[in-house]
């Protein structure tokens, strides 16, 4: 048997000495990595859940807004209701509960909307936060195809979405929209002419369309 002189025995064993005090970054293991992903997922749905909500005055009257992570969740027309109601009401329909604040996402909507009633911004860039339906989704996307200046009637709605027997169904998709303007449903009319119905009442529905310059006389 070969024998090791001692002065490698003592270097091997320092060297072991220094490995096992030495602290190493290691690779994570997938399991933690899986818990990480977990949590960044929950602290997002979160952020996502929390909507901030303010009242801004306009040309008519006093407007409830709201957004939440990903774009505006509500502009609606207060009238002469408590406000309590209202934000309860929303609250109601949204499924959460609403903070007072403002967001970068508000900001912008107040700019944008005094651009709009002055008569300098036909389209609008916020994104809009949908809360409703398949279907109503896709009703609320053919109404925002409408252009500044012009109208269409629910058959078009119906027809725009592949169901052209449901007009019906897109009158309630169409009374269902929480953010009025940015979804603009005040753009539908009859087939005739008529204004038809208008949640903000029609007194609003001929100022948005005088605005607009699809209706001059009314």
């Amino acid at each position: 048997m070969e024998r090791m002189h001692p002065d490698n025995i003592l270097s091997r064993t320092a060297r072991r000495t220094r490995d096992a005090n030495t602290v190493r970054l290691l690779a994570t293991p997938a399991e933690l990595v899986a818990t990480q992903r977990r949590f960044q997922t929950r602290q997002a749905r979160k952020r996502a859940a929390i909507v901030v909500a303010q009242v801004l005055s306009s040309p008519l009257g006093k407007l409830l807004a709201a957004s939440d992570a990903t774009g505006i969740c509500a502009l609606q027309f207060v009238d002469g209701r408590p406000l309590p109601r209202v934000w309860s009401s929303l609250r109601r329909r949204l499924g959460t509960d609403l903070m007072v604040g403002d967001t970068r996402l508000l900001r912008r909507l107040r700019t944008e909307l005094a651009e709009y009633f002055a008569g300098r911004r036909r389209r609008f860039s916020l994104r809009v936060s949908y809360r409703g339906t398949s279907f109503q989704q896709a009703v609320w996307d053919a109404l925002r195809e409408i252009p500044y200046g012009a109208t269409a009637s629910y058959a078009d709605g119906a027809r725009r979405v592949g169901r052209p027997r449901a007009q019906r169904a897109v009158g309630a998709a169409n009374h269902s929209n929480q953010v009025a303007i940015l979804i603009p449903c005040h753009r539908v009319v009859k087939r005739g002419g008529g204004l038809g119905g208008y949640g903000g009442g029609l007194w609003r529905k001929r100022f948005l369309l005088r605005l607009e310059g699809s209706l001059r006389s009314a």
